[in-house]
């Protein structure tokens, strides 16, 4: 050492000069009190590097098992954790048979409402009486003529429309005239209708009028048609006007009734065979409920396109039910309009729905039609013309928008058994583990899959660690609730969410007992599983395969009860003289020893472990009967220095040995609690000697 160097030169220049012959001058004196400082060495100790190293060992080929050094952020007292990872090995889950049962499920369906056609039916009034009195003047001068003739043999007319009921008359009349009559007769007379009476149905048609003086008519409006109801006509006619003489054609002359219906006020028509209840019935696979519990549709959307081209105010009202679905809708109108060939777009049911899926679903869609009645197969309208057709029709939409489905899993692609034995050579010989109790640990399981969605699924766990002769269970969960999570990252200073965790386990006499090996048993049962869309279409990407894995992560606190007495040696010093084997050399060594008024070990340390040891500075092998002749105890706190002093007799006690070792220790005293932070115990032994040099030559 440089200082040792130094000091030993001073020496040598002092033997020098002493060895000297006397010449001119006569008498020399040095005088001296030099200061050396010698190094003994330093040492700096980690305590959790001291495992941590042995475990990093011991575990360099698991690709499976990793260690981390870990404090967490919250940790007031600055302990220092291990976290030891286990990644279990991913399962692969052909989902080729649950996203085929939901697809099935979810088909879109269509109920068509087919075309009906409605003809409005003509109504034909018409019929002649038998020959009237016949009209001639055979006289060679004017005939003035004002005759009253009864009808009396005019055969009823009758009603037949097919498919008729009724019809209320808005625009429409009963034309009378006399059929026969030539141009002569219709210059020369004036006929008069107001005396005939028209029956129909049990009632007088009324009232009759002249139209012109020839034409007589009876207003429809407001008047009702029956079907299968006769017409009777009776009364009398009254023709006056002046007869040409000579005139003899007037002949064959008849009377005529005949109506002209323009529109109709109301119709009612039957025989009308109109669907208006509609069932449809979708058939599910047959093993759906093997592999599907439930299914949430959101929403269910019913959409239905009518065209409606009955006579206006002829509305139709549609709804739908489901018993399995648990849909009954409100009815939604759609108005007629003739008119149009647009069909009414509306939605009629859109909402979320739950359901357990069946061998089918039931749907049933209920219309209502304006004037329409279901027991009598009658159809009655309003406003409308004869000759008029009038249709309807269309198709109601089901759209099923998939959001999750509850899944049942079945075979063994949906469990995680798995046994992962490790060998424990850390445990093998160490003398310092086996003296200590581990406080209890925590345990954090990560479920990781990219079937997850809003919703946990449901698992049945177990982990057990086995060491020596124990099983130890770490996790007992049996058809929990367990999210999963993102793949988490263990080195980034605290510990991600986990699925599952569990507090407190003890491991006992897991140092003890030294085992040769720790084993990881992990059995996991997913026993029901929520998919969500998205996950189902990622997993479509991924040709049908869902992965799931999970992790194991052991929280291990390093705080520790200590069952027996750990003394550790911390630092060790051959010689507190720096002295070699054999260089004990008498004489020279004597002169320089001789000048040391005072030698002082001083021995600096930093402890940042958080614990407080008991330390001892002790020569090992000075002992006088079974005592230690150098020994000093100390309690090693946070930071200080200790120092020794050496007397000259001390010292010259020192030189009758050949070294003089020091050993520096630490005790961690049986039945203590420590708690071991992220920190070191740095040492550092020097020493100081004064001398005291006086020459005289």
């Amino acid at each position: 050492m440089n200082h040792k160097k130094i000091f030993l030169c001073c020496i040598v220049l002092v033997v020098i000069l002493a060895s000297c012959k006397q010449g001119f001058i006569k008498k020399v004196k040095i005088k001296a009190n030099p200061q050396i400082k010698v190094n003994l060495g330093s040492k700096e100790v980690n305590l959790g590097n001291i495992v941590y190293d042995n475990i990093n060992k011991t575990l360099k080929d698991k690709d499976n098992l990793h260690v981390y050094k870990y404090t967490p952020k919250n940790n007031q007292d600055n302990i220092l954790h291990y976290l030891f990872h286990y990644s279990v090995p991913e399962n692969k889950i052909n989902m080729a048979n649950y996203i085929q049962s939901i697809e099935k499920a979810t088909e879109g369906q269509t109920i068509t409402i087919n075309q009906k056609k409605i003809r409005i039916p003509t109504i034909n009034i018409e019929g002649t009486s038998g020959t009237l009195p016949s009209i001639s003047n055979p006289g060679t001068d004017k005939l003035t003529l004002n005759e009253s003739i009864n009808i009396t043999n005019f055969n009823p007319i009758n009603v037949s429309v097919t498919d008729l009921d009724y019809a209320v008359i808005q625009n429409g009349n009963i034309k009378i005239t006399v059929e026969g009559l030539d141009d002569t007769l219709k210059k020369a007379l004036t006929i008069k209708y107001e005396n005939i009476t028209i029956n129909h149905n049990g009632g007088p048609l009324t009232p009759i009028k002249n139209k012109d003086k020839l034409t007589g008519e009876l207003d429809l409006h407001d008047k009702t048609i029956t079907n299968d109801k006769k017409i009777e006509v009776s009364g009398k006619i009254n023709i006056s006007g002046t007869i040409p003489a000579g005139y003899a054609g007037g002949n064959n002359l008849k009377l005529k009734v005949e109506a002209k219906i323009e529109r109709l006020k109301e119709i009612k028509i039957k025989n009308q065979n109109i669907e208006t209840v509609i069932n449809k019935d979708i058939t599910l696979d047959a093993d759906i409920s093997t592999y599907v519990k439930k299914i949430t549709l959101n929403p269910i959307s019913i959409n239905a396109n009518i065209k409606n081209k009955l006579p206006k105010d002829t509305d139709i009202k549609i709804k739908l039910d489901s018993e399995a679905l648990n849909i009954h809708s409100e009815f939604v109108q759609f108005k007629a309009n003739p008119d149009s060939n647009e069909g009414q777009k509306k939605t009629i049911f859109e909402e979320s729905r739950t359901l357990t899926p069946t061998g089918s679903l039931d749907i049933k869609a209920t219309l209502k039609i304006k004037g329409y009645d279901q027991a009598n197969k009658t159809l009655t309208l309003q406003n409308i013309a004869p000759e008029n057709e009038y249709s309807f029709g269309g198709e109601a939409n089901i759209k099923f928008d998939f959001e999750k489905a509850v899944v049942t899993p079945s075979g063994e692609n949906f469990k995680i058994n798995n046994q992962y034995p490790v060998n424990t050579d850390i445990f093998k010989n160490n003398e310092i583990l086996s003296k200590m109790n581990p406080k209890p640990i925590n345990a954090y399981i990560y479920l990781v899959s990219d079937l997850a969605g809003s919703e946990a699924p449901i698992l049945t766990t177990k982990i057990d660690l086995l060491y020596s002769t124990k099983t130890q269970n770490i996790i007992n969960e049996d058809h929990k609730s367990t999210p999963f999570v993102s793949d988490p990252n263990f080195n980034q200073g605290e510990i991600p969410q986990a699925s599952i965790n569990e507090n407190e386990i003890k491991l006992e006499d897991i140092f003890e007992s030294k085992p040769k090996q720790i084993e990881f048993k992990i059995d996991m049962n997913l026993n029901q599983i929520t998919v969500t869309n998205n996950a189902l279409e990622n997993i479509k990407k991924n040709n049908n395969k869902a992965v799931i894995k999970a992790h194991a992560l052991f929280d291990v606190p390093l705080t520790v009860s200590i069952k027996n007495d750990i003394i550790e040696k911390v630092l060790s010093i051959k010689d507190i003289l720096s002295r070699k084997a054999g260089e004990n050399i008498p004489g020279q060594f004597d002169k320089i020893t001789d000048t040391i008024k005072e030698l002082n070990l001083i021995v600096e340390y930093t402890n940042n472990t958080g614990m407080i040891f008991d330390a001892r500075i002790y020569n090992p092998e000075w002992k006088e009967g079974g005592i230690f002749q150098f020994e000093k105890k100390l309690k090693l706190k946070d930071k200080g220095s200790i120092h020794i002093n050496l007397s000259k007799k001390e010292i010259q006690d020192i030189k009758k040995r050949n070294q003089f070792p020091i050993v520096i220790e630490v005790k961690l005293p049986k039945d203590s609690e420590i708690n071991i932070k992220n920190g070191t115990l740095n040492f550092s032994a020097y020493t100081i000697t004064n001398m005291d040099v006086t020459y005289e030559f």
